[in-house]
């Protein structure tokens, strides 16, 4: 018997490979056919078969194409998926045609034939993908399990439906599998963690399937997704950690001569599955920090307002004159390499929140601690101060589920322009 990642990851190969053979067979035909236009037409052709089937940059764009589109990932319904890949082959035809005028190549090649091999790659792959599926299908390669949760009566309208559209390549079983088909939108967050992908309908009824499945998957679960994560943020680091290291330097030997105390700070963290790390961060407060805001906000109605509601000060008290300038432009933070690199901590995540936020984090608390908290995050460059802890609150929610490598990078770059230009994420 053949391992069920291992029937996948051939599917996934068989499909790729049949999508080359397609664009190959597309740009025989079309050669073909500008040929047999010589009898009509003044303008003849005389190149070489070979200089146009082996055009790999026209493969390669279409298949990156038809990546970004999720072909060879997500499962699509049959028109869902066909109109994915005539977008991917319109945009691959209107990128093709400015490389070769950008080029001055547009005078080498027929713009007849390569026209023409794209009009073939639009009444082609629509068959070749029926043709393909359903024989891995068959083959029980093109498989996917799926556990229901509802009713018997709606049970049986799955299984059927499961059974007349074989093209998503859903098998129905009756154990748990990482793939769960609800109909109760209250379940997604209870479901989200305990499974990899939820299939979720609004309305089981009268309705076309294959074209209103929402497709639901928290992406920091999936281990590949946090193995290139934790790639990424290693090599960046790693690249950047002589200058962290000569910055942290200069600003141990600010701390030092400004005020008592010591050079770091550490403060119980909410991590990964709920367990408890020291946070560090560069000490920018005064040694009695707790007794001058309790003193301040006795005295200052407004600013107590102000802490209720977004847990931070705009002139806090308690912060030194080094610490305003290391919270202004955020070398606070810088510490916490320390942490990313003990596993504790991403680069890029939810905010770590703080032991006593548990409860006002609420019903979200188990998306939270699914993953790394970050040094900076989605609510770091989305508003900053002017966002309320709910509002916080949600965005990391949302980074977690939304998750994209694509996503990290946006992150990354967003803070380099709040930290420099807006001085500060925090």
């Amino acid at each position: 018997m053949i391992n069920k990642k291992i029937k996948n990851s051939l599917s996934i190969f068989i499909l790729l490979v049949s999508d080359i053979a397609t664009i190959f067979i597309s740009l025989v035909l079309a050669h073909f056919l500008r040929n047999y236009l010589n009898y009509f037409i003044e303008e003849q052709y005389i190149d070489e078969f070979n200089k146009y089937i082996f055009l790999i940059w026209i493969y390669f764009i279409i298949i990156i194409f038809f990546i970004y589109e999720g072909i060879y990932i997500q499962r699509y319904g049959f028109w869902q998926e066909i109109k994915k890949i005539y977008k991917a082959i319109i945009f691959a035809f209107l990128i093709v045609f400015s490389f070769l005028a950008l080029s001055q190549s547009v005078i080498e090649y027929s713009r007849t034939l390569i026209s023409i091999s794209f009009i073939l790659m639009f009444l082609s792959f629509p068959i070749v993908k029926l043709f393909i599926k359903k024989l891995l299908f068959s083959l029980s390669f093109w498989q996917k399990n799926i556990f229901f949760i509802g009713n018997s009566s709606e049970e049986k309208q799955l299984k059927k439906f499961l059974k007349d559209n074989w093209y998503l390549g859903y098998i129905f079983s009756n154990q748990s599998s990482d793939t769960v088909f609800i109909l109760n939108q209250n379940l997604i967050n209870t479901l989200l963690l305990k499974y990899r992908e939820i299939l979720f309908l609004s309305n089981f009824k009268n309705i076309n399937f294959t074209t209103n499945i929402i497709s639901i998957k928290n992406n920091l679960l999936l281990t590949y997704n946090v193995f290139f994560k934790q790639l990424f943020e290693f090599i960046l680091i790693l690249f950047l950690l002589p200058f962290i290291t000569l910055i942290s330097i200069i600003i141990i030997i600010l701390i030092k001569f400004d005020s008592n105390g010591n050079i770091f700070f550490k403060q119980n963290r909410i991590g990964k599955n709920g367990e408890t790390f020291k946070c560090l961060k560069f000490r920018t407060m005064f040694i009695n920090n707790d007794t001058i805001l309790e003193k301040y906000l006795k005295e200052n109605s407004k600013a107590k307002d102000v802490w209720d509601n977004y847990h931070k000060l705009p002139n806090d008290p308690r912060v030194t004159r080094v610490g305003k300038f290391l919270r202004k432009y955020s070398f606070d933070e810088l510490p916490q390499v320390i942490n990313i690199l003990k596993g504790e901590m991403s680069l890029i995540g939810p905010r770590p929140y703080m032991l006593s936020e548990k409860e006002k984090i609420g019903k979200d608390l188990h998306i939270i601690k699914a993953v790394n908290g970050g040094i900076t995050g989605l609510w770091q460059v989305s508003g900053r101060n002017s966002l309320t802890f709910k509002e916080r609150v949600s965005l990391d929610v949302w980074y977690v589920k939304n998750w994209s490598l694509w996503l990290d990078f946006v992150i990354l770059l967003k803070t380099f322009k709040v930290v420099f230009k807006d001085k500060g994420i925090l």
